[in-house]
């Protein structure tokens, strides 16, 4: 039996490709920040002998009495800017 997994490359020269910051990404006067913990792994079981580094960005407004939800980025150190 036979799988295809559907595939596109990327682009070979990507060097006209830029991303830009729109209004809602850079920091305004009156909107709370917050804070952006760093954190790194060293125990893994699955892993052993590697490390991981992840942040946990903690809104200004968090309040441990209630809910909150959660966005995990698995693209490493890229988004937080």
């Amino acid at each position: 039996m036979t799988f295809l997994v559907p595939y596109q490359s990327l682009p070979v020269d990507q060097s006209d490709v830029r991303y830009v910051h729109g209004p809602d990404s850079v920091v305004q006067a009156g909107v709370p920040v917050g804070e952006t913990i760093a954190f790194e792994w060293r125990d893994s079981t699955v892993y052993p002998g590697t490390t991981r580094r992840f942040w946990v960005h903690v809104p200004a407004r968090y309040d441990p009495a209630r809910p909150a939800s959660l966005m995990v980025f698995q693209d490493g150190w890229w988004y937080l800017d």
